[in-house]
């Protein structure tokens, strides 16, 4: 059986070899960062609901990162799969629920990590030797994971959690909403 890294990142959100990617988007006209690792490989795996309000997503931990510093936004890590039922009914039933889809475009850095992203390669220079899976990785799929799905955690543009306990599905969209703002007042006290 695979193991894979999401699984710790999930399950405690703390390893010791912790991955970083990329360099951040380089940016659009506006100057708002865009998102440019793995965007051809997933942004077709997105929910309709992205597209309809004109969420951005990125698919990169350390681009979302990057994203969060520049814009002071928090950032939501949406652990998801390409075949999860229910990660597409919390986008279908919560996000698509105007309250939640304007929190989350206007006040979040979203970041969808793919625990099955299987078919998509690491860059040469990002593959490395895992200590928590005594293998190389070489796919996304392998630090990504899988675990109940879907699971939200939220963090700083340090990657410090803001909650210490994450959101999973739960098609409420005013329970979500309560959570959004929660961690919208924390991260506004740590700035």
């Amino acid at each position: 059986m695979k193991k894979y890294r999401c699984v710790l990142l999930i399950a405690v959100f703390c390893v010791t070899d912790v991955v970083v990617f990329g360099q951040g988007g380089k940016g659009n006209s506006s100057g708002e960062p865009v998102p440019s690792k793995f965007v051809r490989d997933l942004q077709k795996y997105e929910p309709a609901v992205v597209r309809e309000k004109g969420m951005v997503v990125f698919f990169d931990y350390d681009e979302a990162l990057a994203a969060s510093k520049k814009l002071h936004k928090p950032v939501m890590l949406k652990f998801t799969g390409f075949y999860c039922v229910n990660c597409r009914k919390m986008e279908s039933m919560v996000w698509s629920d105007p309250g939640v889809a304007r929190i989350l475009k206007n006040d979040f850095i979203i970041a969808s990590l793919y625990c099955d992203a299987d078919k998509v390669k690491l860059p040469k220079d990002e593959q490395y030797l895992s200590k928590d899976l005594k293998s190389n990785v070489t796919i996304l799929g392998d630090m990504n994971g899988a675990n109940p799905l879907p699971q939200y955690f939220f963090v700083d543009d340090k990657g410090k959690k803001l909650e210490e306990k994450g959101y999973s599905y739960d098609p409420d969209p005013e329970k979500f909403v309560a959570y959004l703002e929660n961690v919208k007042a924390k991260y506004k006290k740590m700035l």
